[in-house]
């Protein structure tokens, strides 16, 4: 028995718990993300707050500007925001789940930017740090053609391509009992970073960037595909047609090199294989489309 999507899932959000790195999972509908996504709080005794995309408009999501009779005006916190911090007074942590990122229109895309990257809202307060930010959203192709994903909040998440493997793993997965969708959940080695530990990773990782740049940019192999980091058009992005798998897939920049190493420091420390299939969809999902091809780390 195989839960596949259910266990990449799951170790995204673990990997994402440790490094900070949100995860953005895109998949057809009935997928079950926002099932796992509730399991895993239930299973940690975490408090999940979702915002739904289609739902909020910019004062909802960084917080309300109101009079309050001084010289300036002053943000009041969304309740959502309040939510987290009530379950933070009781020794609770947090999901944060973005859902249908899809389906918000671009000036909500636009609020969120801070909030994702600087895990802060509009008066500066910020999640707590055992909050995990985590979104979901739909193929392109699922939608009405005026929804869109912008490339800046594309590069603000590892992307995690939700896609069975065979139609034998996807009838075992989504036809199994209770019994069998709850078995065998996965396990991970306790997280202790020493600093050479971290040195090794950062020189790994650096090597793997210094390999690809030689691969793929001027006097490598152009039959690999191409890089250019000076590129400034990603508007495609989302529509997948970039990629020859049709997956969405990021493109490289400082913030996606950084989460990088971010991501693959943990998930070694946490005892992630390096054959699973949270590491290929994680290399895709962060600098995957700079080559226009599928990279492994």
């Amino acid at each position: 028995m195989t839960n596949d999507i259910r266990d990449t899932i799951i170790t995204a959000i673990e990997v994402s718990k440790y490094s900070k790195v949100p995860m953005l999972f895109i998949a057809n509908p009935g997928l079950g993300k926002t099932t796992i996504i509730n399991e895993y709080g239930k299973r940690n005794n975490m408090h999940v707050e979702s915002l739904i995309g289609s739902a909020f408009d910019r004062s909802e999501v960084l917080g309300y500007q109101v009079n309050n009779g001084g010289e300036s005006l002053k943000i009041l916190r969304p309740q959502w925001f309040q939510s987290i911090k009530n379950a933070a007074a009781k020794k609770q942590a947090s999901i944060l789940f973005i859902d249908e990122l899809s389906t918000a229109p671009a000036d909500v895309q636009g609020s969120l930017f801070r909030l994702i990257s600087e895990r802060t809202i509009g008066n500066g307060e910020e999640l707590p740090d055992d909050c995990i930010v985590l979104s979901a959203a739909n193929y392109k192709d699922n939608l009405p053609a005026y929804f869109e994903i912008t490339s800046p909040s594309l590069n603000r998440f590892c992307i995690i391509n939700l896609t069975p493997k065979s139609n034998e793993a996807f009838i075992d997965e989504f036809l199994s009992t209770e019994k069998e969708r709850t078995a065998n959940w996965p396990k991970f080695k306790d997280y202790k970073l020493t600093d050479e530990f971290a040195e090794k990773a950062q020189k790994k990782v650096k090597d793997f960037f210094t390999n690809l740049f030689t691969a793929y940019t001027n006097g490598g192999d152009s039959s690999k595909g191409t890089l250019d980091i000076n590129n400034k058009s990603f508007n495609e992005m989302y529509s997948a047609d970039l990629a020859k798998n049709k997956e969405v897939l990021n493109f490289i920049s400082g913030r996606s090199m950084a989460c990088c190493l971010r991501i693959v420091t943990t998930a070694a420390i946490l005892g992630v294989s390096a054959k699973s299939s949270f590491i290929e969809s994680m290399a895709d999902g962060l600098i995957g489309c700079g080559t226009n091809n599928k990279i492994e780390l």
